[in-house]
């Protein structure tokens, strides 16, 4: 039996080759990059589901020292003023479109809360009309702290409705500076995202409590340590097909089809 010939690279081949294990070891870093993330989720989310375990804390005033309350429950007394509500554009609710509507809610201390007091219904998710979100008078409202967006691009992009509509002026980012400097009043470093209604009427909806999930991480390093095993198994396949065409064709000159086999 004839012993079977010793694959040869060309130096084509050899780059090609150096390219795929590349490419391949590149996946596989990013693979464990996404195990990396997927860990630290883990660990954000074990301390979230901590605070998330605790009571409400009472306050009577906007908090200054706001360590440990992010997604801490929380309860705030005072009165609203609704004349100073803005909606947040661009949300959604089960395939619905919509807007979040904010509100300060005023403290004793002459402090300010903001309120996100949950989802309202509108075809643009924008507009919203005042009577839709009127709230008026003392409350307390329990909910959740959380921290102000970073992304402050939109600072001043609060849009006010045209002259004779009635609707709520719109704002597309949660910036303290920039809802801030359209207030008379200074607006605490959290904003309060409210879990039980605010209003007689079905909306504003107020916020399920967050979930706490892996996110999407662990698929992801699926598919990059997928994508490097297809590179490398794939690349040898191709290989191995192209050293038996170019034996055929050695054995079998007058098969010019056989000739044309890959040769890495």
């Amino acid at each position: 039996m004839r012993a079977p010939r010793p694959i040869t690279l060309t130096p084509a081949g050899l780059v090609a080759t150096a390219a795929v294990f590349l490419v391949a070891a590149a996946c596989v870093r990013l693979g464990f990059w996404q195990l990396d993330r997927l860990e630290q989720r883990r660990d954000a989310n074990a301390g979230l589901q901590e605070r998330l375990a605790r009571g409400p804390v009472v306050l009577s005033e906007s908090p200054v020292d706001t360590t440990g309350l992010v997604m801490r429950a929380a309860e705030v007394s005072g009165t609203w003023d609704h004349e100073r509500s803005v909606a947040l554009a661009g949300r959604g609710r089960q395939g619905v479109p919509g807007v979040h509507v904010l509100t300060p809610l005023l403290t004793a201390e002459g402090r300010a809360v903001l309120v996100d007091r949950g989802f309202v219904p509108s075809p643009d998710a924008a507009t919203v009309a005042w009577a839709a979100a009127r709230v008026t008078g003392p409350a307390t409202v329990v909910g959740r702290f959380r921290a102000f967006s970073p992304d402050l691009a939109a600072e001043g992009s609060l849009r006010t409705p045209p002259e004779g509509q009635d609707a709520l002026p719109v704002w597309f980012a949660r910036s303290p500076d920039g809802i801030g400097a359209h207030l008379p009043y200074r607006v605490g470093p959290l904003y309060l995202v409210a879990e039980r209604s605010t209003a007689a009427a079905p909306y504003p909806a107020p916020s399920p409590p967050p979930e706490l999930d892996d996110g999407p991480h662990l698929g992801y390093a699926l598919q990059w340590f997928s994508f490097a095993v297809i590179a490398v198994v794939g690349w040898g396949a191709l290989v191995l097909r192209g050293s038996r065409l170019a034996a055929r064709a050695r054995a079998d000159p007058s098969d010019g089809s056989r000739a044309q086999g890959f040769r890495p």
